[in-house]
């Protein structure tokens, strides 16, 4: 208990092992950095989850989950209707709030900068 249980030599590990991640992507490095990092409680959510999370504090405000899929929905509409202008100001919008919108070819997804 001297020294944390080496905390501090487990994390630079894991760091190390997330560089090779990195360099590698690699699911077997992946997955093992994900075990490992487990044991401290890191690593357990869903990243797709975590990035559109809406911190514990934030409730249904301008940056709140509703708010932010109905400005996509406006967006999509101005698009729509060929209001380049609006649909860009929409996620300027967006992007002033932390917000980061990704057009593919199946839609636009979001995640929090």
């Amino acid at each position: 208990m001297n020294d944390d249980f080496n905390t501090p030599e487990a994390c630079a590990a894991l760091f190390d092992l997330a560089a090779e991640l990195n360099r590698s992507k690699s699911p077997a490095v992946a997955g093992q950095l994900r075990g490992l990092a487990g044991l401290l409680g890191l690593l357990t959510r869903d990243p797709q989850i975590f990035l559109q999370a809406t911190p514990s504090s934030e409730t249904e405000t301008e940056t709140g989950v509703a708010h932010i899929e109905a400005r996509i929905a406006e967006r999509l509409a101005a698009k729509k209707n060929k209001d380049y202008a609006a649909a860009d100001r929409i996620r300027g919008e967006l992007l002033a709030a932390g917000v980061v919108l990704e057009d593919g070819a199946t839609g636009t997804t979001w995640r929090r900068s």
